[in-house]
């Protein structure tokens, strides 16, 4: 399956390397670092033993993730975690976004290719947390890591910590009941 890369929105592109500031990984081939899967086809991540294992992408800025796409094989189940900034603490929080369980028919693949999209309501995120969870026989490999995001809302100067959000939902929330009262006392 092959991504068609064309938006709606101009303002979404893959995230160059440029943006991407490390890349981690709890273990791996000293020929293949985990940061040539992001810009490289012809490198790998692999682990083998004992699960789960982590990805972690950080960036040089916060962006606002529209997609991600994992080439893989040998996955079973894997966790993605959106972090961003805590406004107090000064560090990185991470939110649970999804987990996918791969099927029998997925795995039998040579090498298989699973698509996630973000929402637009999601807070520009500094971090990107994988967690494989499950391979087959213990061993699996990550080929190769895209990223899209939406160059008009990553360059905003607000909306990107997790507190950033709850203020958000909060005012609409504050909106909502004030036109409630408002139409009551009409």
């Amino acid at each position: 399956m092959k991504l068609d890369e064309s938006f709606d929105d101009q303002s979404a592109r893959r995230v160059s390397e440029e943006l991407i500031e490390s890349v981690y990984a709890t273990c791996f081939d000293p020929k293949y670092p985990p940061k040539a899967i992001i810009s490289e086809t012809n490198s790998f991540f692999s682990c083998t033993g004992s699960l789960p294992h982590f990805l972690i992408v950080k960036f040089t800025k916060p962006l606002a993730l529209v997609k991600l796409q994992i080439f893989s094989t040998d996955v079973k189940l894997l966790s993605i975690y959106i972090g961003a900034m805590h406004a107090v603490k000064n560090d990185i929080v991470y939110s649970h976004f999804c987990d996918q369980e791969y099927s029998d028919e997925m795995r039998q693949e040579l090498m298989q290719d699973k698509l996630f999209q973000f929402s637009s309501k999601l807070p520009r995120c500094m971090s990107l947390k994988i967690v494989f969870n499950k391979a087959v026989l213990n061993f699996m490999a990550i080929h190769q890591i895209r990223l899209w995001a939406d160059y008009d809302r990553s360059s905003s100067n607000s909306g990107h910590t997790m507190s950033d959000l709850r203020k958000q939902i909060g005012r609409q929330l504050d909106d909502l009941t004030i036109l409630k009262s408002s139409a009551i006392v009409d």
